[in-house]
């Protein structure tokens, strides 16, 4: 029917086919205009049922693009539907579902709108699907990770704890947890957290490997050294034998001599002689001045006297 608007309403149940729509001038019954206009039935067939489902999330990159009507249909235009944008390589028509074909391969972790328009799919007698079209989003799974890198120190004194991680690659990988574990050697043990204790001294090889991926991980070499003693701050030969003092030292060193010595020399860790001074019995004293920080070692001799040696640790800007 059309109103007195020139709005026309095509009633329910009313034929498909066209009709012919005149407007005649007031009082004018001579002065006219028609037009012709075609009457289609658009009917929803659509069961709800896209493949992946709207809004999915972990879709595989493999996975069927696909609608599931109700009653055979056929496309009519499969240029008109796209994967982003993009037209559709193929659509194709199997037990009234239309399976589509993206032009472009699925990507990892990337979000994705199918759109369906007006016009695309038809029943088979031509009358058009769905008044608005058909558009549903999904978005693909994260990418299985590839490899794992540990990083943190390498050595790690008995009775002490090294703090190693892990990153896992790509950084968007799927799964990020890592299983630690000793690979070889007893020298340390590692916890669920990649915190390494020195056990005893030696090397032993640490493993993470990726949570469910037992083909993806990394191992890392740690080295184990024995506790060493602290320097104390006088060291000497028997209770009032020998006394070198201040230790670490910054700038004089003191020596009491109680032993019988008659000459020290002063060397650094490298075996070179860094001083050989002359010492009496009693108290000497020597500038240390033109010493590096660093460790060197204190000799006290004499001709007829078990030498005695002692490690000593030299400050600097302290």
């Amino acid at each position: 029917e059309v109103s007195a608007d020139g709005l026309v309403t095509a009633k329910e149940n009313v034929a498909i086919g066209s009709a012919t729509i005149r407007a005649t001038v007031a009082n004018a019954t001579a002065y006219f205009g028609e037009k012709q206009i075609s009457v289609e039935v658009i009917l929803d067939t659509i069961q709800n049922a896209f493949t992946p489902a709207n809004g999915a999330k972990g879709v595989a990159l493999d996975a069927a693009l696909s609608l599931a009507f109700n009653q055979s249909v056929e496309v009519a235009n499969a240029a008109a539907i796209t994967v982003n944008d993009v037209p559709v390589q193929a659509a194709v028509v199997a037990n009234n579902v239309v399976t589509l074909t993206p032009a472009e391969a699925l990507v990892n972790d990337s979000a994705y709108t199918v759109s369906v328009p007006v016009g695309a799919i038809k029943d088979a007698t031509s009358t058009l699907v769905n008044a608005s079209g058909y558009a549903w989003t999904f978005r693909t799974v994260k990418p299985d990770p590839t490899e794992v890198h540990i990083s943190g120190g390498n050595t790690v004194v008995v009775g002490e704890e090294l703090q190693l991680t892990a990153e896992v690659l790509p950084e968007n990988a799927i799964v990020k947890d890592v299983t630690w574990s000793v690979e070889s050697g007893t020298a340390v043990t590692v916890d669920e957290n990649g915190k390494v204790a020195g056990v005893s001294a030696g090397i032993a090889v640490v493993k993470a490997t990726v949570t469910g991926y037992p083909a993806v991980y990394d191992t890392y070499e740690v080295t184990v050294t024995a506790a060493q003693t602290p320097p104390t701050a006088v060291a000497r030969t028997s209770v009032t034998a020998v006394m070198i003092y201040p230790n670490p030292v910054k700038k004089t060193l003191h020596i009491v001599n109680n032993g019988g010595y008659t000459t020290a020399q002063i060397v650094d860790a490298s075996g070179t002689l860094r001083r050989d001074f002359p010492i009496a019995a009693g108290k000497t004293s020597i500038d240390v001045g033109f010493l590096s920080s660093g460790i060197y070692f204190v000799k006290l001799s004499a001709s007829k006297t078990k030498p005695y040696t002692v490690k000593l640790i030299v400050e600097r800007g302290i």
